[in-house]
């Protein structure tokens, strides 16, 4: 395990904002300071606890005290800022989907649904964070509804985390479930 970084003290529709203000910042086209970001959000010192979470996550990359939008970290801030959240929605799972945590997470959640009680201090191992220290229980949270909002994870009816259904515990780690592992699942059908 390492440390990752995470979301600090902001729920997943302040994120959304902040991100979609990167974009209405220009950051896609030039590096800004969180400053910038903040004028067009609203929001005052929680757009710089964010940078070290989007940078890991791919989505910002430094450029000595400013940020600017990746390729990939553009998409989804248009995509917020256009309002479009379908494609929003499909621009985080990639970049969550390549995140290394993600598979840790998986490994955790595979056929063990798990609520968020339980889940918040699991994950706060695997990241490597401290559970008490301020702003972590509140990211860890954060991450999860993300989790959730890209189609990650599912909550089952007794509100547990858990793999989507349609990646049946199989599949090639994104949620979708390749040739191989559906050929191998019709033939265990067809055994049975």
């Amino acid at each position: 395990m390492s440390e990752h970084n995470i979301p600090k003290g902001v729920n997943l529709d302040t994120l959304k904002e902040i991100l979609a203000g990167w974009a209405k910042a220009g950051a896609d086209e030039e590096p800004r300071y969180t400053s910038a970001v903040e004028e067009y959000t609203g929001v005052s010192d929680v757009v710089g606890r964010q940078t070290r979470f989007l940078e890991e996550l791919g989505v910002l990359e430094p450029h000595r005290q400013k940020h600017r939008l990746t390729g990939a970290g553009a998409a989804l801030a248009d995509a917020l800022a256009a309002g479009d959240d379908e494609r929003a929605r499909e621009e985080a799972r990639e970049l969550l989907a390549n995140w290394p945590l993600t598979d840790d997470l998986r490994g955790v959640l595979a056929e063990n649904p798990t609520d968020e009680e339980t889940l918040v201090p699991i994950l706060a191992d695997l990241t490597e964070q401290d559970v008490d220290a301020t702003r972590v229980e509140p990211g860890l949270s954060t991450l999860l509804d993300a989790y959730e909002w890209t189609g990650l994870l599912d909550r089952d009816d007794e509100g547990r985390y858990r793999l989507p259904e349609e990646a049946g515990g199989e599949g090639d780690g994104n949620g979708e479930i390749d040739e191989a592992d559906a050929g191998a699942a019709g033939a265990r059908e067809r055994a049975d």
